[in-house]
């Protein structure tokens, strides 16, 4: 929310990946890889099990970058995906072609 002179509360809007990308001066696809990492907050939306449509409040985009602080929860997600890579076992949700390699 943001606060007016008049102290009215208005609604802070949503705003997309390239909107937060235009003013991060960054890449859309920065943004998105952000956002898995959780490095930058943002809410998804829709029901997709594998593609997520993000959005985004800049003040909360500000706010995380300002704080230099991770989600817990991404990190200990980062955390298992390592243990799984250093024990010679391929991470679900692959690519066929990692497997195949794999496969010998």
């Amino acid at each position: 929310m943001i606060m007016t002179n008049g102290g009215a509360m208005i609604l802070e809007p949503y705003s997309t990946a390239d909107d937060i990308a235009a003013h991060l001066k960054i890449s859309r696809r920065q943004v998105l890889e952000m956002t898995r990492r959780g490095l930058i907050p943002a809410h998804p939306l829709g029901v997709g099990k594998y593609r997520k449509v993000w959005r985004y409040k800049i003040s909360e985009v500000e706010a995380a970058i300002a704080s230099g602080v991770r989600k817990p929860a991404s990190a200990a997600k980062n955390d298992n995906l390592a243990r799984r890579s250093s024990d010679g076992t391929i991470p679900p949700g692959s690519s066929p072609s990692q497997r195949r390699k794999s496969n010998g």
